[in-house]
């Protein structure tokens, strides 16, 4: 009775395999380490693909085991020739009708096909009882599956998957879907035109930057022919008889270092000359009536910017001294008042029953000319806003949505344009009175100053509107 070794390696849990000489065969395996049993068959059954077969029976009833964690009485069972497999007939029974149930539950719900396959049973039994719990919410959850179907048959079909896995959320849904149907919208058209399609963006900006750099070489060259031209204008007038005279009186005044002569004597010896070299004065009308003599109309033109705050009397002495006259002003804006005159005691006001004085609004160069129907025109583009919602108001209530406005390039800013802000408590007391909201106003100035501090100090620009604003925040 000799035993024959066989092989020593069949798989990885086959350990040993020993043949009887007379007739039995048994295979020594190890479905663990520490469980060991021999399996015998007769000679005549051993072949090559009956002894594959069974070492893949081996392999899979060990993986099984420990995948599992089934203990050692399943071997016991397992080696049974004719094992007794009824109370395994009744789990799969019970298994089938307990996956029958849901695949009806998935149904009703409307869950994706193996959803919750995979999961185990403790889990499965978790959400049965949530659902249960929560049944009462049937109805909206009913909505919800409506309102998710009509999406998927509608155009944001393609969003709905990244709503549904938070990956975008639900209060994001709206924007996310404008901005995915206008981008698909867009590359849609883009590919039926052919000029777009075949647009190319580095050469488009290739052609920007070559047509800026040639428009400011023409600004250039036009600066210098303009420069030249004047030149030319100007020595041609100095030669002329009634300009040159002055020219000595000029260049005296020009070559002395001190005690030169009054502006007034200079402008008389020497206005003709002057206005050669420069043609356009920048005066304010009470520099006019100093140095400009009165007498002939002098000048071509004389234009008034800002004439709703120039009272009529001021505005005389420069109408005198010009053949023609444009009035440039807003009649929406705050007329001529004595408000800063009585404020520095130049002059004094009649006082309210309170003892408040009572400053007086005066009618402005402006007012006399449009009463006097003058040919008017509104300028009607308006660019020095650096928001729309600056002006917006302004030119719906007063100037009856004429204007032309630019868009803002920038709309979800808050640190651009007008923001509304409740003020709690704010309470008008009668008499132009609120201090609530003052004291709220006082703090954003305050605040403000404070910002644009910090911004100097970082070496950035001030947000003040030149030196003296600068130094009023400064203070």
């Amino acid at each position: 009775n000799k035993w024959r070794f066989c092989s020593d390696r069949v798989c990885g849990s086959v350990k040993h395999l020993l043949i009887h000489d007379k007739g039995t065969a048994r295979l020594l395996c190890a479905t663990k380490r520490s469980q060991w049993r021999i399996v015998y068959m007769p000679c005549t059954w051993l072949s090559v693909n009956l002894l594959q077969t069974r070492v893949q029976w081996v392999v899979e009833f060990r993986g099984l085991c420990v995948k599992n964690g089934i203990d050692s009485k399943i071997f016991d069972r397992a080696s049974n020739v004719q094992p007794d497999v009824a109370d395994v007939a009744s789990l799969k029974e019970e298994s089938d009708k307990a996956k029958n149930a849901l695949l009806q539950l998935g149904s009703s719900l409307g869950w994706v096909e193996d959803h919750l396959k995979e999961c185990e049973l403790e889990q499965i039994r978790l959400r049965a009882v949530s659902i249960a719990e929560n049944i009462v919410q049937g109805p909206q959850w009913a909505a919800f599956e409506t309102a998710k179907v009509t999406v998927q048959e509608g155009l944001g079909e393609e969003l709905l998957p990244a709503a549904l896995s938070g990956e975008v959320a639900f209060k994001d849904l709206s924007a996310a879907f404008v901005r995915a149907f206008y981008g698909k919208w867009l590359s849609h058209v883009v590919l039926e035109r052919q000029p777009l399609a075949k647009f190319n963006t580095l050469t488009h900006e290739q052609r920007v930057q070559e047509f800026q750099q040639l428009d400011q070489r023409v600004l250039l060259e036009n600066r210098a022919s303009l420069v030249s031209m004047l030149r030319d204008r100007v020595q041609h007038s100095l030669l002329q008889e009634g300009i040159a005279e002055g020219l000595p009186h000029l260049r005296k005044e020009m070559a002395r270092q001190r005690k030169h002569a009054p502006l007034r004597r200079t402008m008389k010896l020497a206005g003709a000359a002057i206005r050669a070299i420069k043609p356009c004065f920048m005066m304010s009308p009470l520099t006019v009536a100093q140095l400009i003599y009165a007498g002939a109309p002098s000048f071509d033109l004389v234009i008034f910017d800002e004439a709703s705050q120039l009272p009529p009397e001021d505005a005389v002495g420069a109408v005198g001294r010009a053949e023609q006259l444009v009035v440039v002003g807003d009649p929406k804006q705050l007329p001529p008042t004595n408000f800063f005159l009585v404020n520095s005691g130049q002059v004094n006001a009649t006082l309210a029953d309170d003892g408040t004085p009572m400053y007086e609004d005066s009618e402005s160069i402006l007012e006399d000319f449009m009463a006097a129907g003058a040919a008017q025109s509104r300028l009607k583009w308006h660019y020095r806003s650096t928001h729309e919602s600056l002006i917006t108001f302004s030119n719906v209530n007063f100037y009856d949505g004429d204007l032309y406005t630019f868009p803002s390039i920038e709309t979800g800013t808050i640190k651009n344009g007008l923001q509304f802000e409740f003020v709690q408590n704010g309470v008008y007391e009668g008499k132009g009175l609120n201090q609530i909201e003052a004291r709220r106003v006082a703090d954003a100035v305050v605040a403000f100053a404070k910002e644009q501090l910090d911004r100097q100090e970082r070496g950035e620009k001030v947000q003040s509107g030149g030196e003296a604003r600068q130094g009023f925040v400064q203070c």
